[in-house]
This record gives C-alpha cells, structure tokens and sequence, in this order.
C-alpha cells in the first residue's frame, strides 16, 4: 500500500511542474492559487469511482487507507486512472457530476485518452480543464 502511495506522489510530482504539494498539503500554483481536481479510480471489481477534491495526494491516500468514501471502502481501490485540473471550486463539482453520469464505456474511453470535449461539449466548458498524466 505504502509503494501505491509513494508512486502516484512521484508521478503527480512528474506530470507538471507548476503542481506542487506544500507543507499544509494543499496544492497550489506558484501564485498561491488553489486547484481542484476531480479524478476516476478503479477498483477491485473493475468498478470505476468518481470523485472532487482541493487536494488530490490527501484525497487518494484516504481512498487507499479506506478513510475516503463510502464506496472505496467496500471497494478496493486498485488505481488512480485520470485526474482533471481546475481553478475553481465549482467547475470540478459540474465535472464530477456530469462524468457520474456517463456510461462505463464512456467512462474507460475518457481514461484511455478521449477528450473530454467529445461527450461533455456543449454541457460544460472543457477548455477549463487540464488533464494531469498520471
């Protein structure tokens, strides 16, 4: 569990260099500006959770210590599959909703690389989101 934790730090660390996890833990640009991120995990069963947080490392830490949500308590997170950044509190709660509300399929095709665009356009603003390469 410990090496999982310590190989989504490095490679959140690695994805871009603007990122940064401080002291506190709260991520921030280098103007002190706060993200928010909603992220897809995978579990055990193939089941894919969804979820939004002001801080990823913590977040995904609470889901693989079985401190997070209902869901990922009783389903064993196994991966950390795509990640989404965004400036404001508000556009990672509408991301959130609108990926629970596609279909498996069309969740995995997200995670393996389709944009965002091609089954959110016209509902939300996709250019306000930045994919993070997990």
């Amino acid at each position: 569990m410990e090496e999982k934790i310590q190989k989504f730090k490095q490679l959140i660390n690695e994805s871009n260099n603007i990122v940064f996890f401080c002291g506190a833990g709260v991520s921030t640009n280098r103007r002190n500006k706060m993200y928010y991120y909603t992220y897809m995990l995978r579990c055990s069963d193939n089941s894919i959770y969804t979820g939004m947080t002001g801080n990823l490392e913590k977040r995904i830490n609470e889901h693989l210590s079985k401190n997070g949500a209902k869901y990922t308590k009783s389903h064993n997170v196994t991966k950390v599959e795509a990640a989404w950044r965004s400036k404001e509190k508000s556009l990672a709660c509408k991301l959130e909703y609108h990926i629970k509300k596609l279909s498996k399929g069309q969740k995995e095709e997200l995670i393996n690389g389709v944009k965002l665009s091609v089954y959110l356009k016209g509902k939300i603003d996709c250019r306000r989101y930045k994919k993070i390469d997990l």
